[in-house]
């Protein structure tokens, strides 16, 4: 048997777009609605999502800058800290559905500050706890479990979402290198390991896709 050199020991099982739908669609029901879209859109990690703030959105231009990961420790509760590597710090474009999507979750933000009267504190987080400050990411993690078992998926993990993200930019024809730079991975190399795989796929379609199409010109050609 021929071994593929490229997916390596880091390949993991990316969702398929029906299943990451049932999920959004689940999610919409809930509080965690937005974020989970945004997640799916972005393909951010938990904490880079969590530590997120407005002041790093520019909805204006379409584009996110990760500045920040938010983690738990015992004995310290809920840190923020800049990212493991200089590629973690980067710029992330937002597409035009979910820029909207953002206007309108700001505004609905805003609304529930006032509602609260003082009981929520607006520390600038796009998506913050139920009273303004950092929402706890286990907290987050066991949320989308409930929601992924609504939506009859109960295998999938939030952090699924970033490698369906993933494969979605490679099945579109992304670049390696430009999915490395918006994943935030130290190199691409590093990126092809994990997804390769689905490169690999794509390349068999692609290899029985040209064949058919030979094969039916010369079919046509003998008639």
């Amino acid at each position: 048997m021929v071994q593929s050199p490229s997916p390596g020991q880091y390949t993991v099982q990316c969702p398929s777009d029906d299943d990451v739908l049932k999920v959004l669609k689940a999610a919409a029901l809930t509080p965690f609605g937005p974020m989970v879209r945004f997640i799916t859109m972005t393909g951010l990690r938990r904490g880079e999502a969590i530590a997120l703030r407005w002041e790093n959105v520019d909805l204006d231009r379409g584009v996110l800058a990760v500045t920040g990961t938010a983690q738990r420790f015992r004995g310290q509760g809920i840190v923020v800290e800049s990212p493991k590597s200089q590629a973690g710090r980067r710029a992330v474009a937002i597409d035009p559905d979910t820029v909207q999507m953002l206007r309108d979750h700001r505004g609905r933000q805003l609304l529930r500050a006032v509602e609260l009267d003082g009981a929520f504190e607006d520390n600038g987080l796009v998506f913050p706890g139920p009273r303004g400050r950092l929402m706890d990411p286990p907290y987050l993690t066991r949320a989308f479990k409930k929601m992924a078992a609504v939506a009859g998926v109960p295998h999938m993990r939030l952090h699924d979402l970033r490698h369906g993200h993933a494969a979605g930019l490679i099945r579109s024809g992304a670049h390696m290198k430009v999915i490395q730079s918006r994943l935030g991975h130290a190199s691409a190399a590093f990126t092809m390991q994990v997804y390769g795989h689905i490169e690999a796929d794509m390349q068999e379609d692609a290899a029985n896709a040209y064949a058919n199409r030979l094969s039916e010109r010369a079919r046509i050609a003998k008639e």
